[in-house]
């Protein structure tokens, strides 16, 4: 029999550390022996991206019922939707080919007890059918995050635009550190940029041009989000009429003030609203 030779836990993790951005490498280590097998695998499946054109969302949650030992590496979590392009007369148009259903992603967050890093890419999302799952301790608090991250989200405007489920998958989380919603499509529309608490370069559409009813729902959707602190940097001309249907839920910091009548809502905090954790 193979003797493997002993060495100090913290120069195996380092030597995998070497390793994390070979796969094959450290899968193999993970199977030479049963040492080896805790400090390979957390490097191993401590970041992982879930492609839908390769392995459908249902899939990675039957998996993680499966393997409940591997889910427990997870830290860094990317789902990637499947985005197209289509021709509208002379301009390219994104088609958004996958759609999460947020009470799926629910169940697969409740399942990774060591997640703190979320990158959802080029998703939209369907509305929640069912009651939502806990987490796997009976009495554990709903999760938090350091970091969720929306990438390229359909538009207000566009036919899958599903701002209210948007919402309900940040209040599937306690507490969230970092929140961005980004961009990275080529767009002629403008784009105000939004921060969260130490995190800048975020953006989102216009809320100007959100209906009446879509910031109703967005302040009813928001009922159970704690992390509620959001600045919007943009010179408007006036404040639109609905918005003051947000201060019920949110602490809405908006820094501009063009008209008198803009003025004195420049900061409204709703009084159940708890701080982000920093």
């Amino acid at each position: 029999m193979t003797k493997v030779l002993q060495l100090p836990i913290d120069i195996i993790c380092s030597l995998f550390d070497q390793l994390r951005d070979d796969a094959q490498s450290l899968a193999t280590c993970s199977l030479v022996c049963k040492t080896w097998e805790p400090a390979s695998r957390s490097v191993l499946f401590r970041c992982l991206s879930i492609n839908e054109f390769k392995v459908s969302y249902a899939a990675f949650d039957n998996f993680l019922s499966a393997a409940a030992h591997l889910a427990d590496y997870i830290v860094d979590l990317r789902l990637v939707g499947r985005l197209g392009l289509e021709l509208f007369g002379s301009s390219p148009s994104a088609v958004y080919c996958s759609t999460l259903d947020v009470s799926l992603l629910a169940r697969i967050v409740a399942k990774l007890p060591a997640l703190r890093r979320l990158h959802l890419i080029n998703l939209a999302y369907e509305e929640i059918l069912g009651p939502l799952p806990r987490p796997r301790q009976a009495q554990a608090r709903l999760p938090s995050l350091d970091s969720l991250v929306f990438q390229n989200v359909p538009p207000i405007s566009h036919e899958d635009s599903t701002l209210p489920e948007l919402l309900s998958v940040i209040a599937l989380f306690s507490s969230i550190g970092h929140l961005a919603l980004i961009d990275t499509r080529a767009s002629r529309d403008p784009q105000p940029r939004i921060e969260t608490p130490q995190l800048a370069g975020a953006r989102c559409r216009d809320p100007c041009h959100w209906p009446n009813c879509a910031l109703q729902q967005v302040a009813r959707s928001v009922g159970r989000l704690y992390t509620r602190h959001v600045r919007m940097c943009r010179n408007y001309r006036g404040l639109p009429a609905p918005l003051p249907a947000l201060k019920q839920a949110l602490s809405l910091y908006l820094p501009f003030a063009p008209t008198p009548s803009a003025t004195s809502g420049t900061s409204c905090t709703s009084p159940n609203a708890r701080t982000s954790r920093r």
